[in-house]
């Protein structure tokens, strides 16, 4: 309906399921120029706000022959939102554990963290935080943290002056056979020409 407040001449709701999600409001376009005063004044008194600065900017809106006109255009809008918010997935919960041990991993992959240490901690199952990690993150522990490894690597190869081997070091490769081979696997050439 009309904008209770004469700004927006119409206003639609996004329902999703049995809730409301958004509003759509249709500004900027005005159906009956003497109504939306009336709103505006009724409105004005009631937040002791000066109606003539709301009334200046009538002229500048789009004049509109029926309201059907904007509720179409909102109800097109509210219509799309709907079809985004059923695209939008939701976030994948991860069990506490692996989530654990994914921030573990993020914040020590170079001094390459092992996973009977988590479990030590943890008083868990080694072979059950493995499995648990594989199964949530999508890929073994020690692989993830590799990964993390390597991508640091690579943004100093980019970015940082120096020599591969100290980059290997520095990202807590102690075989450089072993940084060159992964390397090459992981970005398909090895560090000295991706330098």
């Amino acid at each position: 309906g009309h904008c209770r407040y004469g700004l927006f001449e119409a206003a639609y709701p996004v329902l999703v399921g049995e809730s409301v999600a958004a509003v759509v409001y249709v500004g900027n376009a005005v159906v009956d120029a003497e109504r939306t005063k009336s709103i505006i004044a009724k409105t004005c008194r009631l937040s002791c706000v000066d109606p003539q600065k709301l009334y200046t900017q009538l002229p500048e809106c789009e004049a509109v022959e029926s309201p059907e006109e904007l509720l179409a255009i909102a109800e097109l809008v509210s219509d799309y939102m709907k079809i985004l918010y059923r695209k939008e997935e939701k976030p994948k919960q991860l069990h506490w554990l692996a989530l654990a041990m994914q921030q573990y991993a993020e914040e020590n992959y170079l001094q390459n963290p092992m996973l009977k240490d988590l479990a030590a901690v943890y008083q868990k199952n080694e072979k059950y935080m493995g499995r648990l990690f594989q199964k949530e993150i999508g890929m073994p522990f020690r692989k993830y943290c590799l990964l993390l490894r390597l991508q640091k690597a690579e943004e100093l190869l980019r970015t940082a002056p120096g020599k591969v081997i100290d980059v290997a070091i520095e990202c807590g490769f102690d075989n450089i056979s072993y940084f060159n081979r992964a390397f090459k696997t992981h970005y398909g050439v090895s560090p000295t020409e991706y330098k």
